[in-house]
């Protein structure tokens, strides 16, 4: 119906973007217009985020999503040139009628749409080692790992930072659909513990982070990881018991020999070195990693410079 496209892989690229632009729905809940209690729903985070418009919350009238996904659907048919036509005479129409959020909507859509034109291709414009694999089929494989009756979306990665237990700090990085999502990042100065107790740290970050969480201030992720070994994901698991935190899939990946723990399970699992999984459950460890040995190297230097 709609393209050509040159593969999955390019069309997944596309629809990323198309839905910055439109804010369309991709989850599969069954919205029903005459149910009163959409409007106490809590929304996923892609709404947050300004990628989705939450139908399933009554953010949106109906007959505004519907119009949300004609003019998707005409964008995929028709030529940019028409559809930008079309946005800037609405978001016009939407000026003089002095419905000025609704007139910034088509504003950043028409943006959006223009920098589709700057993106250049991996051939002509960047390195293609730049490029992570994409993450689609490794999710779907985590799930199965997790044996998940809904799909893993957000991630969360905990790491700590320490030399000789000086400087101790920890990190959280937020992964949202396999990609970074670097507004969710945190960095935590450990308070709570002295000396060298990576267990305990790891216990702390886990604590101060999910308290939000438990007072309904934070999504909770689908599933939490763990830059450490068996020990650590024990840690991170007894906090969570101590918070009285509601069932949280949590699994940790070691270093090294790179061994995957899950709960519940004392063998660890070694997937291959291009299982796409271990390939994403590496990429936000290291990053968890990148962030909290970034914020601990700050510490030292001021405390030096002290």
């Amino acid at each position: 119906m709609f393209g050509p496209f040159a593969g999955a892989k390019d069309l997944r690229a596309v629809l990323v973007v198309l839905q910055k632009i439109f804010r369309f729905r991709t989850c599969t809940l069954n919205i029903r217009q005459d149910d009163p209690r959409r409007r106490f729903f809590r929304p996923c985070i892609l709404y947050s985020i300004r990628q989705c418009t939450a139908p399933c919350a009554a953010k949106i009238e109906k007959p505004e999503y519907s119009r949300i996904i004609r003019d998707l659907i005409k964008f995929l048919r028709s030529k940019r040139s028409v559809v930008l036509r079309q946005l800037r005479k609405q978001m016009a129409e939407a000026s003089g009628a002095l419905e000025y959020e609704k007139a910034a909507m088509f504003r950043d859509r028409i943006r959006l749409i223009e920098a589709l034109d700057r993106r250049g291709t991996p051939d002509e414009n960047v390195q293609p080692e730049v490029f992570a694999a994409d993450p689609t089929d490794a999710l779907v494989q985590l799930r199965e790992l997790l044996e998940s009756s809904d799909p893993v979306r957000i991630i969360e990665g905990v790491d700590v930072a320490n030399i000789a237990g000086a400087e101790a700090v920890g990190s959280l990085v937020k992964f949202i659909d396999g990609r970074p999502f670097r507004s969710g990042y945190r960095r935590f100065k450990i308070k709570t513990v002295r000396g060298i107790d990576d267990y305990a740290m790891i216990a702390e970050v886990v604590k101060r982070r999910y308290k939000y969480a438990l007072r309904g201030e934070e999504l909770w992720p689908d599933l939490i990881l763990i830059d450490g070994g068996l020990g650590h994901l024990r840690a991170a698991e007894l906090a969570l018991k101590e918070l009285n935190a509601p069932p949280v899939r949590i699994a940790s990946i070691a270093k090294r020999e790179e061994d995957i723990y899950l709960q519940e399970q004392t063998t660890p699992l070694k997937l291959g070195a291009h299982s796409p999984v271990r390939k994403l459950l590496q990429y936000v460890r290291d990053e968890a990693h990148r962030v909290a040995q970034h914020y601990h190297h700050i510490l030292r230097s001021k405390k030096m410079l002290s």
